[in-house]
This record gives structure tokens, sequence and C-alpha cells, in this order.
């Protein structure tokens, strides 16, 4: 018998909140190892992240030594997931590189953003900056400027490297779902990063998401054509779906990069036998 693993509480909380409300670090874990869902809203139409904060988390806490919730909610533009940050406290001006969130934001966002970091006490004095109604304008001359973009490149490149290491060390532990979210992360970074995408497409297999897997494995492919995992990647996916035709071509296209690959030999051989 298959459980629903996201089934709802008569309260509308899904069993991933409830854990994450009550801190149960390694209920949240196994749970989002398992395919539980994060976005799925509890009946108040909150998300977890809405309900931690209301159950007094810290909205200024830090990871990877560098990064704040508020500037990865930038980096991934989730921007609703930024504003109920700043509701509940975050510090735009935070950080203990002393690189205030409102720079990154004219960088990626909109000026309504840049209107609400700055409402919300972001400082715009640093950079010589005037009131809000001209604020954007300005933010947008500052990050226009070389010295933003090298700091602005190397802030992006920590928080890269950051989720890629958080997504391999949950792989490692076999938390399939949880890699598939910091490779995610990452790839907000960096769309085309064939290594990422590759280890994404792997963690979908995994986890028995064959379009998934194909689409990144796909994208790989896209990225890196002369590259044989990619290849490999894709027919790995497409054997998934039971398209054994085309995971053999795919196996095939790798083979003609390396024809000494092993892996690559041996699952070409399996794939057509079986077709």
């Amino acid at each position: 018998m298959k459980l629903d693993i996201d089934v709802k509480h008569n309260s509308g909380e899904t069993p991933l909140c409830c854990a994450a409300i009550e801190g149960r670090l390694s209920t949240v874990a196994y749970l989002l190892k398992m395919g539980a869902n994060p976005e799925i809203p509890n009946g108040h139409h909150d998300t977890i992240q809405k309900l931690l904060l209301n159950h007094n988390a810290n909205p200024n806490w830090l990871f990877g030594e560098a990064t704040t919730p508020l500037r990865a909610s930038i980096y991934s533009k989730s921007w609703q997931c930024m504003e109920n940050l700043l509701k509940a406290g975050a510090d735009p001006n935070g950080g203990p590189d002393g690189m205030e969130a409102l720079p990154f934001a004219a960088a990626v966002g909109t000026i309504p953003i840049i209107k609400l970091l700055v409402g919300a006490g972001a400082v715009t004095n640093t950079y010589g900056l005037k009131p809000v109604e001209v604020a954007a304008r300005d933010v947008m001359e500052h990050v226009n400027s070389e010295k933003f973009k090298k700091m602005f490149r190397e802030d992006n490149e920590i928080f890269f490297l950051d989720s890629k290491s958080r997504s391999t060390s949950a792989f490692r532990r076999k938390e399939y779902s949880l890699a598939v979210h910091w490779y995610t992360e990452a790839l907000k970074t960096d769309p085309s990063d064939a290594a990422v995408l590759s280890n994404r497409s792997l963690c979908f297999v995994y986890l028995n998401k064959g379009n998934s897997a194909l689409k990144d494995a796909t994208q790989c492919v896209l990225a890196r054509p002369d590259w044989p995992k990619a290849h490999y990647r894709k027919g790995v996916a497409l054997k998934l779906l039971n398209r054994l035709d085309d995971a053999a071509d795919a196996f095939l296209d790798g083979l003609k990069l390396d024809p000494e690959n092993k892996e690559l030999e041996a699952a070409f051989r399996e794939v057509s036998l079986a077709g």
C-alpha cells in the first residue's frame, strides 16, 4: 500500500509542515527524501517558509558563511519569499560581508522590488542615493559600475558553490529530493551548468521521475554535446521511460565520442538486447 506523503491533517497541514513547525529536523529531512512537496500551502494558504517565520524562525540566519535568506530569495527571484522575510524582520542591510541586499535586487529585480526594500529600511545613502522616488534609478546606475559587477560576480559564485556543496552532501546521504532542491538553486545562478544538470538528472532517475530526468539530460547535451556523460544521462532517462530505441541511440552517441567507455558500452548492449 502506498500512502500519500503530502496528505493534509484536518487543520490543513501536511506532515512536512507539522515537522517543520515542531523543529523535527530529522523528520523534515526524511519527508523531503521521500518526495514531500515543500510548496504545498496549509489550510490558511501558508507555505512552510511563512509557517516557520510565524513560529519565530530567525529570518537573518546565515548559511554558507555569507548568505542570508533574504539574499537567497533575491538570487532566486522568489519575491514573495523576500516580502515574507522583510515582514518577519529580515535585515535588508545585513550580512557578514557588509553587502546590502538593495544593489543585488536592482541587478535582478524590478523597481517595485527595490522600493519594497527601501521601504523596509534598506540603506540608500551608502551609495549617495536619494529618497525612494528616485532610489531605483540611482541604484541601477550603481549596479552598472565595474566595481559592483565584480562584487556581484564574486557573491553570486559563493551562492552557486554553496548550493552545489549542499546538493552533493544531500546526494551522498541519498536524500535525492533535497539534492534536487539545492541543484535547482545552483541552476538559478547558472542555468547552463552541464555538471549540475547531469547530477540533477541522476537524482530524478533515483526518484523515478523520468520526464524530469530527460529534460535535464537533454539540456545537458545541449550545453555540452561533446561530453559522453551527457549522452549517457539522456540514455538512462529514456530507458526509465521505456523508450529503449531512443535510449540506444543516446548511448550510441556517447560511444561515438568515447568508444572505450565501458559504462556506455554496457548500457547500449543492454537496451539493444531488450529492444
